[in-house]
This record gives C-alpha cells, structure tokens and sequence, in this order.
C-alpha cells in the first residue's frame, strides 16, 4: 500500500505541489500561495479570450439575443446544461434552413 506524503503544513506533495517542492528557494511555503495565484491568471487569459472571440461568435442580434436567453435561463431556471446546448442546436438549425425561405442569409 503507497503511503501519501504530505508536506509539514499538511498538503498533498503531489504534481505540481511535489515539483515545486524540489525546487530550493520555493520548498519554503510560498508553494501553495503560487498555484493560488495561477487560477486568477488563468480566468484573465479566459476572459481575454472570450472578448477576443465574442465578434465572431456573435454576428448578428439573432445570436445576441439567444446568448441572453441562455444566460437568463440558465441562471433563473437553473435548467440542465445539455439541454440548453440541444435546444440552441434545433434553433440553429431551424434558423438555417428558414432563413433560405424568407431571403436572408
């Protein structure tokens, strides 16, 4: 049976703890303050992301609207995930093969 080590402050020593552990100046606690401040960075390159991607992913007030929607739903509601994902698919869908009929794009 492999025993867990944990460090003298009572973290697990393993991945990234294990690794940063080995290092000389980082084994003196400020380990574990280092991947609490990675999680903050990770949401602010997220967001960059997200606002870098929001023209394409939202060309007209179709899409606008339905981010909204879904955005409403989701947190009113609290309503299953998927099946927001399902329903915004059959309106994709439904609003391709309309859109051919009423002369848009």
């Amino acid at each position: 049976r492999a025993v867990r080590s944990t460090s003298t402050k009572g973290l697990p020593r393993d991945g990234p703890s294990r690794v940063i552990s080995k290092i000389p100046h980082c084994s003196t606690g400020g380990s574990a303050e280092a991947l609490r401040g990675i999680a903050p960075g990770v949401i602010g390159v997220l967001a960059v992301s997200l606002v870098r991607l929001s023209p394409h992913a939202l060309p007209d007030l179709v899409a606008v609207a339905t981010l909204i929607v879904t955005v409403v739903v989701l947190l009113v509601w609290r309503v299953a995930t998927l099946k927001i994902m399902l329903l915004g698919a059959v309106l994709g869908i439904a609003r391709g093969r309309l859109a051919p009929l009423s002369g848009g794009s």
